[in-house]
């Protein structure tokens, strides 16, 4: 018996001993593969629970110091592409200065002392820049102080353009500083002469030998309180379409590739490529899926709409992949950015160690799939984490650590967007915990009035703009401001309405423009993209048209007038969009995003289409709706004039008006409105 204890208790304690240390032995193996996101157990408070809080304190040392290494490889990659394109100005100068001297271009002696002049000069300068330059390199953030002057600065790029006379000679052509010689800015010389000598530098190395033609000019602005003409350059040139402009630089070329997603985006980048979108159904719902078509995403990209967010709820399958496919490169081939995001509804309402697994699986195949697609394309893990989720955080950040761990084995590079719990609220971003392994390319997603505002509800109340109300959407966005600086991790809204649709609709059109407003103002001077939810609200997926009613509000938001193309292999036609049923009366709304007169030549418009398909006009009923005060777009305190008008279509197609009350205004005026179109 006492044997068999003994065997028990050494195998027992022999496991208590080997087992951390075998998990310590596969943490080890993962960095060496440069992995830090496996994290040894420190419950421990012995010497293997020390081992262990050593060896994650390595791993995570080890990942800062490599992302520090990359930043530093990248910001000398950028110092010496800077120092190249800094030092072909001088060189150029030099070469044709030394030219000129060796073909005996100049005879006199003080000619020749001004080409050795300007030759010592350049050198100076190139020996003063790589100074600089590589002062900056050391340093992690660039810190100087200016020495600011009163500088002329006709006087200054007079001086500066003296210089290239000799290669604007060779190259045949002329130049000439056009501008007042009294303008004075307060500046630091040595910066300012940079700045001109650098666009001076361009402009002449963009010149081909020609004769003289053409005249560009180019201005620059400086900032400051009121608009100053720096500088008029003009240069000379060959042939009618050729324009000065800056040689291509390496980063400029960067610049051309994140547009066209064939390069990997930094976030910031992508930020601020997202712009105004839209939810999309197309994914997600029978008839999303039933009624999608290729045209969509042109009417889409035409109106305004710069991205949009594909909701998927189904588990992973052909049929899915064939829609998502398509839907995709329907996006990409239109300029319209895709985003891909996933609900999870069975994690989000039991997240058990069997259903984290299954999205996590979700995600890797999705990944797998598109990883050669454009980066254009992000991955948003979780549409809003809801039901049981909420009360549990920890589970929303550890599947994202692991949802994040398995994309990143096929998408290192790609835009992957995490958002907080209780339905993406703003107010617990700070909860979030950023996955190991996001590598750089991570973006944060959050909601306000996913599902509108409400006139009752306090936590997202708005009935006509109040202070406090307009402060429930600005705090909101601070906090979101803040956080992003705090972790220099750029957000993103996902989801606002400016209706309550999904719960009694009991705003106007006119109320949701003015919500929408403030919301679209905010959030731009913040500098935060956003998607509108949903596309069913706006546009028409069966008739692929965009709702005529919401074409005010839509065009509030976007900037731009819906545009819709006809569907591939459609033949159909109209020349009216409003249905004709003889058997009932028809409500009609007068382009309420109009002014008066451009409002009565729409509605001729449509009656004489009308007419010309023998329909009843006397069974259209007209909302109109005046006095004072309107929406304040257009104020509607109409004329005897736009008054006349409006009766003289009354009297040619016998349609009837009906009067709507504006409470915005008071009853005396709306009166005295009324009065004064039943006397026209």
């Amino acid at each position: 018996m006492i044997l068999i204890l003994g065997i028990c208790s050494a195998a027992y304690v022999a496991k208590k001993i080997t087992n951390p240390i075998i998990r310590m032995n596969d943490a080890a193996r993962e960095m060496a593969k440069l992995n830090f996101g496996q994290k040894v157990s420190e419950d421990r408070q012995d010497e293997i629970g020390e081992l262990a809080h050593s060896i994650n304190k390595m791993s995570a040392q080890l990942r800062d110091s490599i992302e520090a290494m990359e930043q530093d490889i990248q910001r000398r990659k950028q110092l010496f592409r800077d120092l190249s394109h800094e030092l072909k100005t001088p060189i150029a100068v030099i070469k044709g200065y030394a030219d000129g001297l060796r073909y005996g271009v100049v005879e006199d002696t003080e000619s020749r002392e001004k080409y050795y002049r300007v030759i010592s000069d350049e050198c100076d300068r190139m020996n003063d820049m790589i100074k600089t330059l590589l002062e900056w390199s050391g340093l992690d953030r660039v810190s100087f102080s200016l020495e600011l002057t009163a500088i002329h600065v006709y006087e200054l790029i007079e001086k500066l353009s003296l210089k290239y006379n000799n290669v604007i000679h060779e190259k045949n052509c002329s130049m000439y500083i056009d501008g007042k010689k009294t303008i004075e800015v307060t500046a630091d010389r040595k910066l300012l002469e940079h700045v001109f000598d650098n666009l001076l530098g361009n402009a002449v190395n963009a010149v081909t030998q020609f004769s003289m033609t053409k005249k560009e000019r180019m201005c620059k602005e400086m900032k400051g309180k009121k608009l100053i003409w720096i500088m008029a350059l003009v240069i000379s040139v060959c042939i009618a379409n050729l324009s000065v402009y800056e040689p291509v630089r390496a980063d400029d070329m960067e610049a051309e590739k994140v547009l066209d997603g064939t390069e990997p985006i930094k976030p910031w980048d992508y930020q601020k490529l997202l712009g105004k979108g839209m939810d999309v159904d197309w994914c997600k719902t029978s008839k999303g899926k039933q009624h999608y078509n290729t045209v969509v995403c042109k009417n889409f990209k035409q109106s305004g709409v710069n991205h949009v967010r594909i909701r998927i709820k189904d588990t992973i399958s052909d049929n899915l992949f064939k829609a998502l496919d398509k839907q995709v490169d329907d996006c990409l081939k239109y300029g319209l950015i895709p985003i891909i995001a996933y609900q999870a509804d069975e994690f989000k309402n039991a997240p058990t160690e069997e259903n984290i697994q299954k999205v996590v699986k979700w995600w890797g195949t999705v990944a797998e799939r598109y990883q050669k697609k454009s980066y254009l394309m992000a991955f948003d893990l979780l549409i809003e984490a809801t039901d049981v989720l909420n009360k549990q955080p920890e589970k929303l950040n550890e599947i994202y650590e692991r949802i994040v761990t398995e994309v990143r084995k096929t998408n290192p590079e790609r835009i992957i967007m995490i958002s907080p719990r209780l339905r993406s609220d703003a107010a617990y971003l700070s909860e979030l915990k950023i996955p190991s392994g996001h590598n750089g390319y991570l973006m944060a997603e959050w909601h306000f009035y996913a599902a509108g505002p409400s006139k009752t509800n306090p936590r997202k109340l708005w009935t006509t703009g109040t202070d406090a109300e307009k402060k429930l959407i600005t705090d909101k966005i601070q906090l979101a401001l803040e956080w992003q600086q705090k972790n220099q991790i750029p957000t993103w809204v996902g989801a606002w309405m400016a209706g309550d649709y999904n719960d009694g609709n009991h705003y106007s059109v006119e109320e949701q423009i003015v919500f929408a407003s403030f919301m679209k103002q905010q959030l731009t001077q913040a500098g935060i993209p956003f998607a509108v939810n949903s596309d069913t609200k706006f546009y028409d997926r069966e008739k692929n048209t965009w709702v005529e009613a919401m074409q005010p509000l839509f065009e509030c938001i976007y900037g731009k007038k819906a545009i819709a193309s006809k569907p591939e292999g459609s033949n159909t036609s109209s020349t009216t969009n409003i249905k004709i049923n003889k058997k009932i009366h028809v409500g009609f709304n007068a382009k309420g995003n109009l002014d008066t007169e451009n409002q009565y030549k729409y509605v001729k418009s449509q009656f004489a289409a009308l007419k010309k398909k023998k329909a009843d006009t006397g069974k259209i009923y007209i909302r109109l709706q005046g006095g004072t005060v309107s929406q304040k777009s257009y104020s509607k305190n109409w004329s005897e004039g736009q008054i006349k008008l409006w009766a003289k279509l009354q009297k040619a197609y016998k349609c009837k008006y009906i009067f709507v009350v504006n409470f915005n205004d008071t009853s005396t005026n709306q009166l005295k409105f009324y009065q004064r179109f039943l006397k026209a």
